[in-house]
Formats: C-alpha cells, structure tokens, sequence
C-alpha cells in the first residue's frame, strides 16, 4: 500500500512539475513575444518621428538612423512593417526604399520636389547591406556624374556586373537591361520589368533608382500634385483680387489644363503645361505682378 501511495505522489510530483514547467515556459515565450512586439512598436514609432522632423527642418537632407539591434524591415507603398508589428501608416509621407531591409542602420536622404512649384518632401531610404551599382557609357557618362547622389552604397560603372544578389540593385542609363532602365534625362521615363514609367524631375529620377515600389509612390504623388494645383488656382484668385491690374487668367488656364492632363495621365503633355506654367511664372516678375510661387 505504502508502495502504491509513494508510485502515485510521484505521479503526482512529475505531473504538476510538468504543468507548472509548461506554464512557464508558455509565460516566457509569450513576454519575449510581448517585448519583441513593444521593441518594435517603438522602432516603427521612432523612424516615423524621425522622419517627421527631418521634413520640417529647413537645413538638414540626410542622417542615419540607429535602430540599435538588427530588424527586418518591410517598406509598401504607404506602410512600414517593423518584424511582428502591425503596419505602420506612410500616407502622408512619400518614401522611396527597398521593399524589405534587415539592418540597425537606415540611411535617410531628401529631396524637395518642386514641379514647377513644391508639391512635397520625398524621402529616400536604404542601409549599408544595400548596394547599387549604377551603369552608364559615354552618352550618359555626363548625366549621370552630374547626378547629386545620396550617401548610401553606390558604385558607378561602365560594364555590367553580374552578380546575383538580393540587396544588389543594378541601376542602367544604357540600352542594356537590367533590374531597372533609366533614360539619361530629368523628364525621361524609366523602365521596370518591361513598362514605362514617365519621370517628371531628378527627385523622380532618384525615387526610381533607389525605390522598389516607384509606380505606386508616383500614382501618390500625382494625386498630390492635384492638391497643390487646387490650392494655387486658389492663390490665383487672391493674387488677382490684390491687383486687378495683373492678368492671371492665362496661369489659371494652364492649371486647369495640367490638372486635367494628370487626370488623363496624358504625361507628355504634363511636362509641357508645366514648362508653359513656370514660364508664365517668370513673365509675371517682369510686369512688376506677384509671382504665382
């Protein structure tokens, strides 16, 4: 009897050692889950901050930001995922990167688009596992060393690199093909996969070069270049209200046509109303008339 009572506290011991062992160990993995989730909450919170200030600074164009432990970060076109953490919204910021980084290190660089007016801040992301290599041959040998590039890990080249490697990006201003082509001009268009996609800029330039998500980020800004052309058919008003004497009704026609040609994403079209709107800009200042920007 005193055998079978000793077999069954055993029992018993081993049991609730066995329950209490995998109470804990549920309670560990589940705080380290809790902890990874608030490290990364925290980064996506900070990168965003960060980012945030950086718009607002009338000086600064680039840093670098530390995450201080290695993360895996993936970039859409208007979210940033942070490991395990829900998406973070970019709907108001305009971030040309990769579509995924793993690093503790984001290099950050901006540039202000202005077309012809300023339409918005773009930021340019990347980390020091990326590397571009940018191709070119003696007719775009001089566009492309006139190009004010980033501090992120670029190499430019006369021959093709064969090299097959995911934080590789190949960037060709020639005719041969590679993971993206790009003509030698701000107002060129730049050809992914086998599409074209106009550029309206050299910010636009850059967002293809060092983006993986640049048809989605330009449909974004296009709509915000509708926005700001909204808001300057209104100063046009006001301008004119100031000085009856100042004929604006021109400008105001080239804003409503460029609008409409963004609408039917005629961009030919969109390159020339803006080249007539900022010359008509410039014929203001020399009839003593406030410019429109």
């Amino acid at each position: 009897m005193k055998k079978a009572q000793m077999q069954f506290n055993w029992a018993f011991v081993i049991i609730a050692g066995v329950i209490i062992l995998a109470f804990f160990t549920t309670f560990i993995v589940r705080y380290i889950d809790i902890q990874t989730m608030k490290e990364n909450a925290e980064i996506s919170s900070d990168v965003y901050n960060i980012l945030y200030s950086l718009q607002k600074s009338s000086f600064r164009t680039e840093l670098n930001i530390s995450i201080g432990i290695i993360t895996d970060l993936e970039f859409s076109c208007d979210k940033l995922v942070v490991g395990n953490f829900a998406p973070a919204s970019l709907k108001k910021e305009y971030i040309f990167a990769p579509k995924s980084m793993n690093t503790d290190i984001i290099n950050v660089w901006m540039q202000s688009w202005k077309y012809p007016f300023k339409i918005a801040n773009l930021f340019y992301l990347s980390s020091r596992e990326k590397k571009y290599y940018i191709v070119y041959d003696q007719s775009s040998e001089g566009f492309v060393n006139n190009l004010t590039l980033p501090p992120f890990n670029i190499q430019k080249t006369t021959t093709m690199p064969n090299i097959d490697d995911p934080n590789v990006k190949i960037i060709s201003f020639t005719s041969r093909n590679a993971d993206i082509t790009i003509t030698p001009d701000e107002n060129g268009q730049v050809i992914i996969g086998s599409t074209k996609y106009p550029l309206f800029g050299l910010p636009l330039v850059y967002g293809a070069m060092f983006s993986d998500n640049y048809p989605c980020i330009l449909d974004r800004l296009l709509n915000k270049f509708l926005t700001m052309i909204e808001i300057y058919k209104i100063k046009v008003d006001y301008l004119y209200l100031l000085n009856r004497d100042c004929d604006y009704s021109q400008m105001k026609f080239t804003l409503n046509t460029l609008r409409d040609r963004i609408q039917s994403k005629n961009y030919d079209e969109i390159k020339k109303y803006v080249n007539i709107l900022d010359e008509q800009n410039k014929n203001m200042l020399s009839l003593n008339c406030q410019p429109l920007y």
